[in-house]
């Protein structure tokens, strides 16, 4: 996975103060990592409601400008509803990969 990350939103949020923005990058991390689990669950229960964490996932990589990731989920949206079928297990597991991921860099952010 090559995916760029950029904490340029973040650090507006809280005006380049360094301290404000380890304590965001860690919420941030809290909360990326309770939609994954969310997310699993449904996934595996085969619950419409992935659909909605997916959604709100996107809102997570946006304030890191994480683009590419944003559009994976947007398409798994679109494809699960073109063919009005779940995503199936490879394309969840290879997101979840990824997001994984993710989540080590931008705990390598507040080291």
């Amino acid at each position: 996975m090559d995916t760029s990350i950029d904490l340029h939103l973040m650090r507006q949020i809280v005006f380049d103060d360094e301290k404000l923005l380890e304590e965001m990058i860690g919420e941030w991390i809290a909360d990326t990592e309770s939609r994954v689990i969310q997310m699993d669950l449904h996934f595996r229960e085969k619950n419409q409601l992935i659909f909605k964490n997916l959604h709100d996932l996107k809102t997570n990589l946006s304030m890191i400008s994480c683009h590419d990731l944003v559009q994976k989920c947007q398409l798994m949206i679109d494809t699960s509803v073109s063919t009005e079928k779940l995503m199936d297990e490879k394309a969840w597991s290879e997101l979840l990969h990824e997001i994984n991921q993710l989540i080590e860099m931008m705990k390598m952010k507040i080291v």
